[in-house]
């Protein structure tokens, strides 16, 4: 291609970093002879390191990038001084590929290389191997191989061992660790990474390709060669496979947890995460039997466990909170979570993917403000170290968005998951199925934004696709729906027949119920989800007194699973006052209905549309009981809180609205909404 003008070669520097000057990108062009490919790499380069000294040294943009272009043009001078003293041709494209080889190693990806392999140069080697296999397009099967990942391991034991180790006995790197030198290396320009190619992930400029291959001496090209024909013909395509019925017989009689080897381990590994997403009671009980007899075989005396000890901590932990194990649970993430911070440091993947998972069973304890801030922290280190793209900063971001909404912030987590969603289907189609794997709590959040008829309307295609089968995530569709329906037939003005409504999303639950209980017992947040919602269907339905027993079931079962003092304990009070009130007990219905209200006051802060909605029912068990005028205060104080949210306009709040001017006698002839004003609430997902 012919060198590029001055204004071509800004266009090309300002689409990476757009705050360069006129003077900065001639300065830069003419250094590299405006030659494009050098110019692309040199894009590349400039925006790490202004990223770079935006991080480390709390420079203003234009600052960072004014440092960026010095130490651009200082490598660019040194790295092509220093070839040609070695005599080798120094165009720009091989001189920027030396920059952009040293500008690989200050990026956060090659920091958390360092403290999982301090002694091997895995982003170069891994370059190298990448250029010797990378044509139009490639998979990253092959340098996830055991093979390759035990050339890049830190081997601990190599003094003490006389002679080569066989691969099975070396400590692996973790597997995301591929990931993140990958991605390491396409921030500088050297590989075009995009993780939403499923299949071929990683490609190469061909010009690139050959540079990297000439610039290898003899033997590291014939030892990388020999490694990747080794792992070619070793090779086999995983199938997706089902886990086998009699495995974790198999696992006993083979004592598997005995085994030492790292391969052997992370296999298990494999097998017992298998068992946790099926999650019924059977798995779990097997699950949690097979790990107590691997940490009791994998614990180490000293201060430092092993990774596959600590992974399986938090198998263990997900064990224990899917069971309702809570206080175990948090321990044992929170012990994972610290070994791995002390092993691998607090940028490595695994720890901010151990931090989300620490973060959950904080979910679980009702501790929502305490899970934002592990989350936050770890959704940025992953996208630094993966991209936005990868399935771990997906899951994290996921998580993400559903505790912003357990704090408050229904809206920004909506507009995070929207975005995905929709980006993920139009990359991978209307089916693609990472997009609709976020549609539960896609959902939720609609719902929770007033947006009840696009949250049922998701859930109808969601349960289209999941076919005939009752499984768990079948199960939580329905419920989900159960709760749209409701709501769309309790709206107001009501519809003709509000009733049909009430009826379906009454037989959605009871059918969801019956599975629950029958699959994952009685003490499971999903049944106790499902028996919130059945309750507030019976209520519907007029048929007060079960609703109120039914309430009163799932609050005490929320108390003893839970905790008194859970969020979620106080929904529940909140909603068995309002039954109460509907079978004319007041007192109890007061008293249900103020516990419910302090307590989400005491758990969440008084900026949550929760604690608006506990106000707002209390103001109408106060009107029942003749008290008008402390109805009223609540109601206004209720509304204004909603205001102050800047979510009165939405049906919720127009719901309070007009509880107000019914109770201040100041509104229209306006009929009250076919259930009376209570908020509808439910249980989201932990």
């Amino acid at each position: 291609m012919p060198a590029m003008t001055a204004d071509e070669s800004r266009a090309v520097l300002a689409e990476r970093v757009p705050e360069i000057s006129e003077q900065q990108a001639a300065q830069v062009g003419s250094v590299l002879d405006f030659v494009p490919h050098a110019l692309h790499l040199a894009a590349h380069c400039l925006a790490e390191r202004a990223a770079g000294h935006g991080r480390h040294d709390h420079l203003t943009r234009d600052a960072a990038v004014r440092d960026a272009v010095r130490d651009l043009l200082a490598e660019y001078r040194a790295g092509k001084s220093e070839l040609l003293r070695r005599g080798e041709a120094a165009t720009p494209v091989a001189v920027m590929v030396r920059v952009a080889r040293r500008v690989a190693q200050t990026t956060p990806g090659a920091a958390a290389w360092r403290s999982e392999s301090p002694h091997r140069d895995a982003l170069g080697w891994l370059l190298d191997a990448a250029s010797l296999l990378t044509g139009r397009g490639m998979g990253l099967e092959l340098l996830r191989s055991r093979r390759i990942l035990s050339e890049l391991a830190r081997d601990v034991d190599t003094e003490r061992t006389v002679g080569p180790r066989h691969p099975d006995e070396v400590q692996l790197p973790d597997e995301h660790m591929v990931s993140v030198a990958l991605w390491a290396l396409a921030q500088v320009g050297l590989l075009d990474v995009d993780f939403d190619r499923t299949a071929q992930p990683l490609a190469q400029h061909h010009g690139l390709r050959d540079l990297i291959r000439a610039g290898m001496s003899d033997t590291e090209r014939q030892h990388i060669e020999s490694v990747l024909r080794g792992v070619l013909a070793e090779y086999v395509p995983q199938e997706s496979q089902g886990l086998p019925a009699d495995w974790a017989r198999e696992v006993y009689s083979l004592r598997l947890w005995e085994d030492t080897r790292p391969r052997v381990r992370r296999s298990l590994l494999r097998h017992l995460n298998a068992l946790s997403q099926r999650a019924e009671a059977a798995d779990l009980e097997r699950l949690l039997d097979i790990a107590d007899q691997a940490r009791a075989a994998w614990h180490s005396d000293g201060d430092e466990q092993s990774p596959e000890y600590l992974r399986l901590l938090n198998f263990t932990a997900r064990a224990h909170r899917l069971r309702g194990d809570y206080d175990t649970s948090r321990r044992l993430a929170q012990d994972a979570l610290h070994g791995h911070r002390r092993l691998l440091g607090i940028t490595h993947p695994r720890t901010l993917l151990s931090a989300d998972s620490y973060a959950a069973t904080l979910r679980a304890l009702g501790r929502f403000e305490d899970a934002l801030l592990e989350l936050r922290p770890a959704l940025d280190g992953l996208t630094l170290l993966l991209g936005w793209k990868h399935p771990a900063t997906v899951q994290v971001e996921h998580n993400l968005a559903l505790t912003e909404a357990l704090t408050g912030r229904a809206a920004a987590a909506l507009t995070r998951l929207q975005e995905r969603f929709r980006y993920r289907q139009a990359v991978g189609g209307k089916d693609d199925p990472v997009a609709w794997d976020s549609a539960d709590l896609l959902a939720y959040l609609l719902r929770a934004t007033g947006r009840d008829g696009e949250a049922r309307d998701l859930l109808r295609q969601r349960l289209r696709r999941l076919g005939d089968a009752w499984d768990r995530d079948r199960l939580w569709t329905e419920v989900g729906l159960a709760v749209s329906e409701r709501r769309l037939a309790d709206g107001f003005p009501a519809v003709k027949d509000p009733r049909y409504g009430y009826e379906r999303a009454h037989e959605r639950d009871r059918r969801a119920l019956t599975e629950y209980l029958a699959r994952f017992g009685a003490a499971r947040f999903d049944t106790l989800r499902c028996q919130f919602s059945y309750a507030a269907d019976l209520g519907a339905l007029g048929k007060s007194e079960e609703a109120e027993a039914q309430a009163r079931q799932c609050a005490g079962a929320f108390a003893r699973t839970f905790g008194a003092g859970h969020p979620y304990t106080g929904l529940c009070h909140v909603r068995h006052g309002v039954h109460l009130r509907a079978i004319g007990e007041l007192r109890p219905a007061e008293e249900v209905g103020r516990a419910g209200l302090n307590l989400l006051t005491h758990k969440l802060g008084g900026a949550h549309p929760w604690v608006a909605a506990a106000e707002n029912s209390l103001a109408a068990t106060l009107a029942a009981a003749g008290r008008t005028d402390e109805a009223v205060e609540l109601a206004g104080s209720a509304l204004t809180r909603l205001g102050d949210l800047g979510v009165a306009d939405r049906p919720d709040g127009r719901r309070v609205a007009l509880h107000l001017d019914h109770l201040t006698g100041t509104g229209t002839a306006r009929p009250a909404p076919p259930s009376g004003y209570d908020i509808d609430l439910e249980l989201p997902g932990l």
